[in-house]
């Protein structure tokens, strides 16, 4: 088996030791980690998801969450549609609103 590693410190280092007294983070610790820090095997088994999905008010959560995503997305698709026909129905119309933008723009050249 290999010897332990040992590395030189830095000059100037006041802390050689690892796990020293001077360490800014020490090693270890004396209380139980923060919810935040937890990894995902540490913090398993927390709800019941399927207690949840189970719940009346889950469920109108849901209902809530489709009637508002349901509508939302057909508004999306027809103004992301009509933005570009009235876009192109501009150009040939023209920005004053004359009909013949175009065509007077090719006799002018």
């Amino acid at each position: 088996m290999p010897g332990k590693f040992e590395m030189e410190p830095e000059p100037g280092d006041l802390t050689p030791v690892v796990g020293a007294a001077t360490d800014v983070s020490p090693l270890g610790r004396d209380l139980p980690k923060p919810a935040h820090e937890l990894t995902a095997d540490e913090d398993k088994d927390v709800a019941d998801w399927d207690r949840v999905a189970a719940m009346t008010e889950f469920r109108k959560l849901l209902a809530r969450k489709r009637k508002f995503i349901i509508p939302a997305t057909v508004f999306f698709i027809a103004y992301y549609f009509a933005l570009g026909a009235l876009r192109a129905r501009r150009h040939e119309v023209g920005c004053d609103g004359s009909r013949h933008h175009r065509q007077a723009a090719r006799t002018a050249r």
